[in-house]
């Protein structure tokens, strides 16, 4: 059980830091939609971002438990 929360840990940290190195689309929107709507635009980026996250590496795990499961 540990060993597969590291795992799941360790892909989203990949799947993440491009993202986070590389500025982008979401800096950009994070500089707008702070300076539209005050400090209140960033906790909704923020979650917004966690679950398109979270989405992707159910996604992941589930693919690859389907792809271990198989006879080969």
């Amino acid at each position: 059980m540990i060993l597969s929360l590291a795992a799941i840990g360790g892909v989203s940290f990949i799947l993440a830091l491009p993202g986070v190195i590389t500025p982008g689309p979401l800096l950009t929107l994070t500089i707008t939609e702070s300076l539209r709507r005050g400090f209140i635009a960033g906790p909704f980026i923020i979650l917004g971002h966690a679950l398109l996250e979270l989405v992707l590496v159910i996604a992941i795990v589930n693919g690859t438990k389907s792809r271990n499961s198989g006879p080969f």
